[in-house]
């Protein structure tokens, strides 16, 4: 039909432009959703307790817009941090004694010598951990969180900077790549943390020269040492993440670059081999619900006195390490911990191995674990320090003694031991790595409720006499995102089955009290110090 020539022509409407932003988290962008871009936490990612991650290479890449361009162009990455007097200050009278408290290292004073040296990365990083650490004290100054996140980005910066050039320094990029792991921990990003660490674990393999200096080479099997006991104890002391390849093949690279380690250490690390050796069958049956690995009967027994001598070496070994430090209360309490992970790797292979152990074999290993814990904790108090373990802020690096306890208190079938452990889990620095008290704490009480709620009603009467049944616990259990919504999945196993069964809880915003809190006694009439609900 002709057009009429009467009737203007229909102009075409023009689409508003809305301007892109690429400087959303990857959190948000991976769930397809609008970032606020809040920083350090976006507010979706507050609100959904999801980690908010910003991965190093959204941090390097250039300003999204000008004004973000003129922002970071007033923060050179080598020259400003030395101005900021405030948080080098605040790192080394306040941050560095945590350091010092959690683990005895020359490390340390090599540290403070690079700071007066003025080494421009060293000054950098040391300033970001300032700025973190202070902004998570009970009371900040105004903008810490802000300030936090400028020194956060020049500290990436830096330190990117610092590994193209061709005449720094190995030990220096390794301290530096340490560091950072400490600002990630006390940041809060497990993957962030992910990335340093892969730099730091290939300089210690690749570019250590074999004509370095005697002094410089110590000083590398130093650090080494510290990242070394920060894997094993903070980030990957779990089966789930020891499972996961990267942080195997770390380690494996620490063990071949220390081959001369202490025999407390050296039987830590055969446990660790063997226990992730055998979830190489367990946890794929447990992710796909097949049937879980029977224990063969001809190696049971085998196995048991293999685990029994590993015990015994464990014990002298720890013995001997004591008597060489001569009374030194951290070495002592370092001691202590590292005895109290490989018990809990012994009684993790029993487990996965589904060897016939008696159950008071293993309730007095899980008693042992929570004694040694306590008795650490109690020498590492004695080290004074200006600032209390009980700090919103505190933190402590390579102890473990969160990630243990909380393991005693879900895996532990006596109710009265794990309370027990929970009440000792408070006693603990608030932070160690990416875990905090009041996360394990309620990550924990989760676990409990459901368990004791489904003895309850399968064997009230046995359960009142710390008796459970046979299918109330819980085999493994992970945080996940099921439709926009945080779930705790937990993995059971049924009595009549060996394949584990999926459910999926909501977790609130409340912390969670057990049924059997109004039903059975506690172990101990004392209060936690930081909760309010009882345990």
């Amino acid at each position: 039909m002709p057009r009429d020539p009467s009737k203007a022509a229909h102009k075409p409407r023009m689409r508003v432009f809305h301007h892109k932003s690429r400087d959303g988290c990857r959190t948000c962008k991976d769930r397809r959703v609008k970032c606020d871009e809040g920083f350090p936490t976006c507010q979706r990612c507050r609100r959904g307790h999801r980690e908010c991650v910003r991965g190093t290479v959204e941090i390097l890449s250039c300003p999204g817009t000008r004004r973000d361009a003129l922002k970071y162009a007033k923060i050179p990455a080598e020259d400003s941090a030395t101005n900021d007097s405030t948080a080098l200050d605040y790192f080394i009278h306040n941050t560095l004694p945590f350091m010092r408290q959690s683990y005895s290292s020359p490390v340390w004073d090599y540290l403070l010598q690079l700071l007066s040296d003025k080494v421009p990365v060293i000054l950098t990083v040391a300033a970001a951990i300032g700025h973190q650490h202070r902004a998570l004290g009970d009371r900040p100054p105004d903008g810490a969180d802000y300030a936090a996140a400028i020194a956060y980005n020049a500290a990436i910066r830096a330190q990117s900077h610092q590994l193209f050039k061709s005449n720094g320094s190995d030990v220096v990029h390794a301290l530096s790549c340490f560091l950072l792991i400490v600002l990630e921990s006390l940041h809060g990003s497990i993957a962030n943390l992910e990335l340093h660490l892969r730099p730091c674990v290939y300089i210690l393999k690749q570019e250590h020269d074999p004509n370095m200096q005697q002094e410089a080479a110590d000083m590398l099997n130093h650090i080494s040492s510290l990242i070394e006991l920060y894997i094993t104890s903070s980030m990957s002391f779990g089966p789930r993440e020891l499972y996961s390849t990267s942080a195997r093949k770390m380690l494996q690279t620490i063990w071949a670059c220390r081959p001369s380690a202490d025999e407390v250490v050296r039987i830590e690390r055969s446990l660790v081999e063997d226990m992730v050796s055998r979830l190489d069958t367990w946890m794929p049956a447990a992710e796909s619900g097949c049937d879980l690995p029977a224990g063969d009967p001809d190696t049971a027994v085998p196995t048991l006195d293999a685990l029994q001598a590993q015990e015994s070496a464990l014990d002298a070994a720890a013995e001997n390490y004591i008597e060489t430090a001569q009374g030194d209360v951290k070495s002592r309490a370092y001691c202590g911990f590292a005895v109290a992970r490989s018990l809990l790797f012994i009684n993790a292979i029993r487990a996965l191995s589904e060897l016939p152990v008696s159950p008071a074999v293993t309730l007095a290993t899980y008693q042992r674990t929570v004694d040694v814990c306590e008795e650490a904790l109690a020498q590492l108090r004695l080290c004074k320090s200006k600032s209390p373990a009980n700090a919103s802020n505190a933190f402590s690096i390579g102890l473990g003694a969160i990630k243990v306890l909380f393991c005693v208190a879900t895996r532990c079938k006596d109710f009265y031991l794990r309370r027990r452990a929970l009440l000792v889990l408070e006693t603990c620095p608030r932070r160690e790595g990416i875990w905090t008290i009041e996360g394990a704490r309620f990550h924990a009480m989760a676990i409990i409720k459901a368990e004791e709620g489904r003895a309850l009603q399968r064997s009230p009467d046995r359960v009142l006499n710390n008796s459970p049944p046979e299918d109330w616990q819980v085999r493994h259990s992970e945080v996940v995102e099921v439709d926009g919504n945080s779930m705790m999945r937990l993995f059971w196993q049924s009595d009549r089955s060996r394949a584990l069964t999926i459910e999926d809880i909501p977790i609130s915003n409340q912390l969670i009290s057990s049924p059997l809190d109004e039903r059975a006694p506690t172990a101990s009439s004392s209060e936690p110090r930081h909760s309010s609900t009882p345990l």
